[in-house]
C-alpha cells in the first residue's frame, strides 16, 4: 500500500513538473514585433558630381521584426520608410554672358528600405548587441532642386528619377543596447551604418555616373514580444 502510495506521488509530480516545462518553453519569446524612428545622417561618394554634395541629417521611421533563434543569435528585419538629402553649393556660369554665379544644389532620395541581419547579443542580461547583413533600398523618388542665390532663379530643368536608378544594395552593421522596461515591452537605441556597394548613377547626363551612398541611422526602437 505503501510502495504504491510513493509511486503514484511520484508520476504525479513526474508529470506535473513535465507539463510546466512545456508550459514555459510554450511562452518563451521568440519573436518580437516593434516600431522604430530616428534622424539619419546621408553622405554621396563617388565621381566629382557626387563628391561636391555635402553631407545632411534627415529621418526615417518603420517596423521591426525579430526572430529569436536562441538566447544569443536572433533575425532581424526592418521595413522602414527613409527620406534622404544631400546639399552642395557650387559656382554656375551663364553661357551668353559668361558670368558666374552661386547655385545652391539639393538632391531628395526618398525610398523603402529593408534591411536582413543577423543579431548577437551580449551582456550580463544580454542587453548589448551588434548586428550585421546587407539591405535593400527601393527608391521611388528623386527631386532635385537648384537655385540662382543672387536672383533666387529656379535652374531645375532635369528630372532626377531619369538619371537614378531605383535600387541600391549595400552593407550594414549596427551596435545597440536593449532596455526590458517588462516581461512585454522593450526600449532599443542602436546606431546603424548602411554602406551602400552598388552604383546608383544610372546616366552620362552631368556626369552622374558613379554615384554611392552611405547612411547613418540613429534608431530609437519600442517592441512587443509575442
Amino acid at each position: 500500500m505503501n510502495k504504491n502510495f510513493f509511486l503514484i506521488c511520484t508520476i504525479l509530480l513526474v508529470t506535473t513538473s513535465l507539463i510546466g516545462q512545456e508550459k514555459e518553453k510554450k511562452h518563451t519569446n521568440n519573436f518580437n514585433i516593434g516600431i522604430n524612428v530616428g534622424p539619419n545622417y546621408n553622405s554621396f561618394r563617388g565621381d566629382s558630381w557626387a563628391d561636391k554634395y555635402d553631407s545632411q541629417f534627415n529621418y526615417f521611421f518603420g517596423l521591426s521584426f525579430e526572430y529569436h533563434m536562441n538566447e544569443d543569435f536572433s533575425i532581424l528585419t526592418n521595413l522602414n520608410y527613409e527620406n534622404r538629402s544631400y546639399k552642395a553649393e557650387y559656382n554656375g556660369s551663364n553661357l551668353v554672358w559668361w558670368d558666374t554665379y552661386k547655385v545652391e544644389d539639393e538632391t531628395n532620395i526618398k525610398n523603402i528600405n529593408i534591411p536582413i541581419l543577423l543579431k548577437y547579443k551580449f551582456g550580463f542580461e544580454k542587453e548589448f548587441y551588434i548586428n550585421g547583413g546587407f539591405f535593400y533600398n527601393h527608391i521611388f523618388d528623386v527631386s532635385n532642386e537648384m537655385i540662382n542665390t543672387e536672383t533666387g532663379e529656379d535652374l531645375s530643368f532635369i528630372d532626377f528619377n531619369y538619371i537614378y536608378k531605383d535600387k541600391e544594395y549595400g552593407i550594414s552593421l549596427g551596435i545597440g543596447m536593449t532596455f526590458k522596461l517588462n516581461e512585454k515591452n522593450n526600449l532599443t537605441f542602436e546606431i546603424r551604418d548602411d554602406f551602400g556597394i552598388t552604383d546608383i548613377g544610372d546616366t552620362e547626363v552631368a556626369n552622374i555616373s558613379n554615384s554611392y551612398t552611405n547612411t547613418i541611422k540613429l534608431i530609437a526602437n519600442w517592441s512587443l514580444n509575442l
